[in-house]
């Protein structure tokens, strides 16, 4: 099926569909240019015919926060409140499993309990003052590594 496009007031054409997107990925035809092919009622441009959108320019589109562009697969789909009850839960227990592998390796399972009145006391707060630091830390990057990728 042949194309005809318009430029400067100039109709041009006709060109096959394969040579009209290969004009469109060079930059020889712009997205606003008026494309019209048989069977159409009117001119049209080309960023709104679905058969030369994928072919449109990233630059063209506003991307942003608010408005993702749509993969080759489609919008996003967003998880509803059971999958992300069910996600936060196994993040849980993948969390506590590593605070309690680090507080484990420290030696801080329940230290304050056995060393009451050790003179050693400070440093066994010290030490689990530094575990709940370390465990802060992991939670938190686990957090932004997770949920940023």
């Amino acid at each position: 099926m042949d194309w005809f496009y318009a430029q400067n007031g100039r109709q041009l054409g006709p060109v096959t569909l394969e040579a009209l997107l290969s004009m469109l990925q060079g930059g020889h035809v712009q997205p606003g240019d008026l494309v019209w092919r048989e069977g159409m009622a009117d001119w049209q441009p080309a960023a709104t015919m679905p058969e030369l959108t994928p072919s449109v320019p990233a630059a063209s589109a506003s991307l942003n926060y608010f408005n993702p562009v749509a993969g080759p697969y489609g919008p996003p789909i967003y998880a509803g409140f059971w999958m992300r009850f069910a996600a936060i839960f196994i993040d849980g227990i993948v969390l506590w499993m590593v605070g309690l592998l680090i507080n484990s390796g420290m030696g801080l399972e329940l230290p304050i309990l056995r060393h009451h009145g050790n003179p050693l006391r400070m440093a066994v707060f010290e030490m689990l003052m530094m575990g709940s630091a370390m465990g802060m830390l992991v939670e938190w990057l686990y957090h932004a590594l997770m949920e940023s990728s």
